[in-house]
Formats: C-alpha cells, structure tokens, sequence
C-alpha cells in the first residue's frame, strides 16, 4: 500500500482508512476540490505552461487491502510523485517557474509541493499539483514517513495564503541548492518551535559562494512570521524565482578554502544554537511557573470538590448509558473536574481529566491578569468571534459533533445529585455495554494561535457498578483535519454578511467546508444561554 499509486493511466489516492472508518467521515465531500495542471508543449524553446483544473473523479475501495482511494484519469502512465524523488535544480526551476506562471494568471497556487507529479517525456513537461486539502487529508492519516516528506517538510504551519506559499518555494529552493531541508527536525512540534526561532543555517552558511542578494531573498521566505506576512511584496514569488537563478548560477563559484567555509559555518551555529537555547530557557522557566500554578490549583480545585457535602455531589444513579457518556463529554466543554470523576473510573480518563483541569486553571489564571483572555466552547466561539473585539483574545477548547450509537448528543445531559436520591435500574446489575462514539477535538494552539482540529472515532465502555452506569474504558483514534484559521474567520466574517448578521446561520452554511462546527440545534442552545446571562 503506497500514498500514491498510478496504474493503468489513473492516480490513485490512499485515505488509508477501512470503508467503515472512511463512512464516519466528510471526506467524500472534497471529492471535487481542484488541484492545478501545468503542460508545457516544448520545453527547449522555453518553459511555458499551460494550466487546467483537474480534480479526482470517483471514490474507490480496494478489498484486498480494506483501504478506501481516491481516482482519477489523466494520459500519462510515467508520473513520479516528487517527494519519492531527488529535487534537482531543474526539477526546482521547473516548479518554481510553473508556480509563478499561475500565480501572474491569477490562478490559486498551491502551498504544497509534496503534493506534485512530475513527467517528462521528450520536449513536454507535466506537473500536477493534486487537491490540497484532500491531500493533506490522505497524507496525514497515512501517517509515517510518506507525511513527512510529502507534507510536513514543506509546511509552515503558522503561515497562510502567498506567504505559506512563498516559504514553501523558498523550502523547494533551499532543497534543490543544499540537498537538505532548512527545518529537518521530523517531529512535528520540535519542527514548529524550530520555525518561530528561526533555527536553521542560512544560505550563506550552507553554500560556499551562492550570491549575497539571492540568498538574502530565500532566507527572507524561510523565516516570514505571522506578523509579517502581510508585508511581503507581490511580486515575491518572482523575486524568488530570480534569486533562484542566480544562486544555481554562482553557487559553484567557492570564494572561500573548504576549511575555512566549515570554521564559517560551525561559528554561526555554535553562536545560533546558544542564543535559541537561552531563549527556550527562559521560555522553559515561565512555562514552569505557570504549570506550578495549575497544579497547585488543581490539587485545590479536587480538594474542593472531595470534601463538599456527600448531598450536592453529582451522581450518575438514575441515568441512561448515553446520559452518562453525554455528561463526561460535555464537561469537557464545561471544564467541570467535579463531573467527570462522577462519571469515569479508570486510568483511560486520566489525560482528559488532566487537560480539563489545567484548561479550567488556564483560563482562570489568563482572565485574572488580563482580563482580556477567555477560553470558550467550540459552540461559543462563533458568537464571541462575531463580536471580535481589539486586544481581546478569545480561543477553543472542547468537543463537538458528539455521536452516541448514531444519536447526535445536544450536550444537554444533566447529572442528578445525592440528595435527589433518583432510583437506580436494578435490572442491569453486573452488566457492562459498549457504545461507538465519533466528535471533534477542537483546541487553540498555545504558541501558535492556530485553531486544531481532530476527527475522534472508536467507542467507551460502560460498567454497571453500585447502582449506577459508570464509564470504564475508552478507546479512540484521531485524525487531524487541515485548514487555515485566517481562511475560516475570513469565510465566517463573509458568511456572516451574507446572513445579516445571523451568526448561527453564518455558521451552519460553513459546515461543509468545516464538519466539525457544531449543530443548528447546539448553536441555537447556546444562543438561548447567552441571552439568558449564562455565560
């Protein structure tokens, strides 16, 4: 089983899930998202392309392997995916012309070069940028070696639009020129903090004699913030592409002895290496203070909550097995610590109860020195994100989408109390039930600013234990769903227009494009708590 496989004049797409998983998912609906075609007839007389749309044409599941794909035709049998392959300097240059041609046509560019296919045949040139989107998809719940090299590589994760785009031609230039990658590091955190440090070696450093101007270009694109790329000019992706050229041209062209050039190169890094760790250090020691602090609120928030009246206390006595795991789920959102231990023994929970707990601790601790920071919901977000106001921060943390055996929760369950003393279902003693579960794990990155998002599937188990549905185990795969932040609050600011201002409209008319925000049904819940005060 490959990622990509091209047989008997189609392109096959592995989404490496079984069709049962596949079925769980929205991925059909990117079916006809476009990708870009580039054709040049005759490449000696000059690199000029022709471009198209071309999009996969059906859905595909191989039996023998149980794995569902992607298809679509196209008359070459010869394409080589370029992440299977060595990029070359004219490999580079094709692309990077090919990438420059659209961008003038004002057609969209795609920002990953893993994503390409290369074949060249005589005097003509193809390259075919496959579905961004549904490749990134694929790749990821690939998984392995294949995502790092076709996806991860190139990726500026905090960047979006031409500035994504630029860094991953700058990646491809560094590529082509250096034989390496500028942010090897494989590990896809180490890689991120590696890019907000800018912790690679210059162009200068890493080719002895490359043009001064050419490499000042590149490195300029390998190092653009989220701060700055806005200011990129637009003809950048043309001034890379001449810095390109010049580079190939003089980088043989040694100014310096070997020797001399390594001493060069190891004093810049040596010198790189020992700012980058001062910086981590003291980002180390901050970040301590502040888990000290959670920690310790923590222990008094269980506290707490272990030595309140035995009365108040919440109790799953008198509940339904749905209820229950509907409870656990929602006081994720509610980041109500009291509730889950409630309703979930067991080592399973722990990192759930943990992340809860600090997120409640986080938010406390941010809302009480800044009073501008707040952490919300998924279902909240939209209606502070309508209201966005200057110099507040507003991020996500929860669950949405949450399905139980096919019944899609509204995060509506309610625990009983001790002292409502609700009578117990006797008849199900000793037993234990499994229920399959699917939701969306949504959180704002701390460093970043990102919104993440992962697709949860598998189920949890129920116990019968005391008069009462207990949940005992849980067992879930994720999978990570690729979009853009800017692109999402540009979309729902649009949609919002659209709608007059209806935010749950605006909302719910993204959810194609964005499947895990959350029901008609559980915005309009919210909007009822909000306009009654609760927030």
């Amino acid at each position: 089983m490959n990622l990509i496989e091209i047989e008997e004049k189609k392109i096959k797409l592995c989404t490496a899930l079984s069709e049962a998983e596949f079925s769980k998912t929205r991925y059909s609906s990117l079916l006809g998202e476009k990708g870009l075609l580039a054709i040049c007839e005759n490449a000696s007389s000059g690199s000029q392309f022709s471009f198209s749309d071309w999009s996969f044409s059906s859905i595909q599941s191989d039996q023998t392997e149980d794995k569902v794909y992607f298809t679509g035709g196209l008359a070459q049998t010869d394409f080589t995916p370029l992440f299977k392959s060595q990029i070359n300097i004219k490999t580079a240059e094709l692309l990077l012309t090919a990438l420059n041609q659209a961008e003038k046509q004002g057609l969209k560019v795609p920002a990953s070069i893993g994503a390409a296919l290369l074949c060249q045949k005589d005097d003509k040139i193809t390259l075919l940028f496959l579905p961004q989107e549904l490749f990134y998809n694929c790749a990821s719940a690939f998984g392995g070696q294949d995502f790092i090299s076709s996806y991860l590589m190139w990726e500026n994760p905090l960047l979006d639009g031409r500035a994504a785009q630029s860094f991953t031609q700058a990646v491809l230039c560094y590529k082509a020129l250096t034989g390496n990658f500028p942010y090897p590091n494989q590990n896809k955190d180490e890689r991120t903090k590696d890019i907000l440090d800018k912790k690679y070696l210059p162009l200068e450093y890493a080719v002895n004699g490359i043009d001064a101007k050419a490499a000042g270009i590149i490195n300029r694109a390998l190092t653009i913030t989220k701060d700055s790329q806005n200011t990129l000019p637009k003809d950048f992706s043309t001034q890379i592409l001449s810095a390109f050229d010049s580079a190939k041209n003089a980088a043989g062209q040694k100014t310096v002895s070997p020797e001399a050039f390594t001493k060069q190169k190891e004093e810049y890094l040596t010198s790189l290496n020992a700012k980058i760790e001062r910086k981590r250090k003291i980002r180390r020691n901050s970040t301590k203070i502040i888990v000290a602090a959670a920690v310790f609120a923590g222990l008094l928030l269980l506290l707490s909550g272990a030595i309140k009246n035995h009365a108040e206390q919440p109790t799953t006595q008198g509940l339904s097995p749905t209820q229950v795991t509907e409870c656990f789920f929602q006081s994720i959102n509610e980041k109500d610590v009291q509730i889950m231990y409630a309703v979930a023994k067991g080592k399973a929970f722990k990192p759930y109860i943990t992340a809860a707990t600090n997120m409640h601790v986080a938010n406390a601790a941010s809302q009480a020195y800044t009073f501008s920071s707040i952490n919300v919901a998924p279902e909240k977000w939209f209606f502070y994100q309508a209201n966005e106001k200057p110099g507040r921060e507003v991020s996500i943390y929860g669950i949405s989408n949450l399905v139980i055996d096919g019944y899609k929760s509204l995060l509506d369950a309610k625990t009983n109390k001790n002292k409502d003393k609700p009578t117990p279902d006797t008849s199900a003693t000793g037993q234990s039930i499994r229920q399959d579960i699917s939701y969306y794990i949504v959180q704002t990155n701390g460093e970043t600013g990102e919104i993440e998002v992962e697709y949860a599937s598998g189920n949890v188990t129920l116990t019968w234990q005391k008069k009462c549905w207990l949940l005992t185990d849980i067992d879930v795969t994720v999978q990570p769903l690729n979009f853009s932040t800017q692109e999402l609050k540009e979309d729902f600011n649009s949609s919002l227009k659209k709608n007059n201002g209806d935010v749950i409209s605006a909302a719910v008319s993204l959810s194609l494009r964005y499947p895990w925000i959350p029901s008609r049904e559980l915005l309009e819940s919210e909007e009822a708590k909000l306009k009654e005060g609760i927030f």
